[in-house]
């Protein structure tokens, strides 16, 4: 299978990142598709079936190019927000 499982175990319980090589684009940059999964292992295995076969038949799901701009601003107004609230708390000099 084109594709691996990686056990992520954290506060929240256990969660699985399957991470899919998806091919290169036109630039020769290498493509990954990466989900992340709570639940059972098997659940896990049947999502990963699912993307490698997307893949193959290139229905592969959501791509970044098609996220509305109105999302893709808003996500990014966001982590600026956090990262500026995050360092502007901290004393740089002691």
């Amino acid at each position: 299978m084109r594709g691996h499982i990686r056990v992520r175990s954290g506060p929240n319980g256990t969660a699985y990142e399957l991470r899919v090589f998806a091919g290169t684009d036109e630039t020769g940059k290498k493509r990954y598709v990466v989900e992340t999964v709570r639940g059972s292992r098997r659940d896990a295995e049947k999502r990963l079936a699912q993307i490698v076969t997307g893949i193959d038949t290139g229905q592969s799901g959501v791509v970044v190019d098609q996220v509305p701009d109105e999302l893709r601003a808003a996500a990014h107004c966001e982590a600026a927000y956090s990262t500026a609230a995050r360092t502007s708390s901290r004393s740089r000099y002691g």
